[in-house]
């Protein structure tokens, strides 16, 4: 059965228009042989002649690619580029707590020394957390900054912060006399006739100060450590990666959950006077709410580094958050955190 609309054509007809059909394509094809043969014949000298520079090797993409490739830098600075040198007295004990709160958050460092003051400021490799140390010359014995020429405002030196640690953890209630260039630290220690001299070489820091972040926030509190220590533990138990804070009128709630569960911590607000779990408001919202959530093991590198005492939170919906406290009082340390942003 035919599909319905459509003629078709007469047989006999079809027939003979197909034998034509077939004779004038025949004719054509030998007509084209004909063509063909002549132009390979004309062609063939010529590609003859090209053939050799066809044959001619070619250089490697990759080969190019070795050879611009840029030599490793080495890890450690072989070549002073300055002559100013840092002479010092500092506590051990100081000295030590300033690596810890280095040693939470990042591998190396660039300390910047200048005619006043230390001061420290890195990104963590994952690019969430940023640490600001500011420690005064009054954290010193002695403090003289020499050599500095022209325009140089600033010493700087590449610190390796895990061989740094590894190296304070035997020295307790000591003095470190102090001898900084860019390409070394000496360090010397004396207690009951057993003395140190230690030598560390300075490293090609890759981690450049950041510029630090001007950030508008909406609410700013007092949190003590212990506090904050117990809510990531609480974290931890219901193994919950991160924390959501919300700030009210009347406190701050903490929530932290897995897949299944979740748990609520509330904290009210307190005045001056003790309240081992609760928060002080310093700048309090006046209407609302302000939430932002931020991952468990990055909060518990902020206490880690933390002395006894209160640590100072500044929050914005979704804004990264920033941590304060002092080691003592002519040395802060600040710490921002990116939040989690939800996907929408």
């Amino acid at each position: 059965m035919g599909i319905r609309g459509v003629h078709s054509p007469h047989p006999l007809k079809f027939m003979r228009e197909k034998k034509m059909t077939e004779k004038t394509t025949h004719e054509e094809t030998e007509v084209e042989q004909i063509e063909e043969a002549k132009t390979i014949e004309e062609v063939k000298p010529k590609v003859e002649e090209v053939k050799p520079e066809v044959e001619k090797e070619t250089p490697s993409p990759k080969d190019d690619e070795e050879e611009e490739a840029e030599p490793e830098k080495p890890k450690f600075k072989e070549k002073s580029e300055t002559e100013a040198v840092f002479k010092g007295d500092l506590d051990i004990g100081k000295l030590k707590q300033v690596g810890k709160a280095l040693y939470e958050m990042v591998d190396e460092c660039s300390l910047h020394i200048e005619k006043d003051r230390f001061h420290i400021s890195s990104m963590d490799s994952s690019q969430v957390a940023l640490i600001d140390i500011r420690m005064g010359k009054d954290d010193f014995h002695d403090f003289a900054l020499e050599g500095l020429k022209g325009d140089a405002k600033e010493l700087e030196i590449g610190l390796d912060v895990n061989s740094l640690n590894t190296y304070l953890k035997p020295m307790k209630d000591e003095k470190a006399n102090l001898k900084m260039s860019d390409t070394f630290i000496e360090m010397d220690t004396s207690k009951d006739g057993f003395n140190r001299h230690l030598l560390i070489r300075a490293i090609n820091s890759d981690s450049k100060p950041p510029k630090l972040p001007v950030i508008d926030y909406d609410t700013e509190f007092k949190i003590t450590k212990s506090a904050l220590n117990k809510v990531c533990k609480e974290a931890d138990a219901i193994d919950s990666n991160y924390i959501a804070i919300t700030v009210k009128g009347n406190g701050v709630v903490f929530l932290v959950e897995n897949d299944s569960d979740k748990l609520d911590i509330f904290l009210p607000t307190r005045n001056e006077s003790y309240l081992k779990y609760g928060v002080l408001m310093t700048n309090p919202i006046a209407t609302g709410e302000v939430k932002a959530t931020f991952g468990t093991s990055y909060i518990k590198k902020v206490i880690a580094g933390a002395k006894e005492g209160d640590i100072t939170m500044k929050m914005g919906n979704e804004k990264p958050a920033y941590f304060e406290y002092g080691l003592d009082k002519n040395t802060e340390v600040g710490i921002w955190i990116a939040p989690r942003i939800e996907n929408v």
